[in-house]
């Protein structure tokens, strides 16, 4: 009940600005009102998380060790280009990579050896006991990057998060606390 709370609250302060320019899609559905939201399960990986319900799923892949799926704020299906988040949108890339025995520095340590420059670091709690370390780091892009890493059993778990909607820290915040074991 709390961390629902919490996510009301933290998603009523996100949807509070309003984008510079135009987006594929409307403000309300990058941040739509806080008791509207979903929830998404990767039952191969064993893993849950809420997100705003007017976002959209792509995903999973189908390989059954490497799946990557995306929750985006806007239709991927109708934006064509790549490199980088447009004014008023937000992205999540929810990575999910089956390596039996891996520790979380390990895993940490993976994504940290690139070519990133980690701004913060953060050792989370989450549902269910949980370690994760959450990163904010700039991206290729020259924008902040929000990076949550944690392991489920067998399972890598590796969020990354764009957004260049109002607060979006807190609207990655907001999901991300809300992964758990299934």
């Amino acid at each position: 009940m709390r961390k629902t709370l919490i996510l009301i609250v933290i998603l009523i302060v996100a949807g509070c600005g309003t984008p510079a320019t135009p987006a594929p899609q409307t403000t309300s559905q990058a941040t739509p009102p806080a008791a509207s939201t979903r929830t998404y399960a990767d039952s191969v990986a064993g893993f849950a998380l809420d997100y705003p319900a007017g976002w959209f799923v792509t995903g999973p892949t189908n390989d059954p060790t490497d799946r990557v799926t995306y929750l985006t704020s806007y239709d991927m299906s109708k934006v064509a280009g790549q490199g980088g988040i447009q004014e008023g949108t937000a992205k999540l890339d929810i990575i999910a990579m089956r390596q039996p025995g891996q520790s979380l520095e390990s895993a940490l340590s993976a994504v940290k050896g690139g070519d990133t420059n980690i701004l913060k670091e953060e050792r989370l709690q989450l549902a269910g006991n949980i370690p994760a370390v959450r990163l904010t780091l700039t991206d290729v892009f020259g924008d902040t990057a929000h990076i949550l890493v944690t392991v489920i059993g067998d399972w890598k778990i590796q969020i990354g998060g764009y957004g260049k909607i109002p607060d979006f820290d807190k609207v990655f915040d907001g999901i991300v606390r809300t992964l758990r074991r299934v």
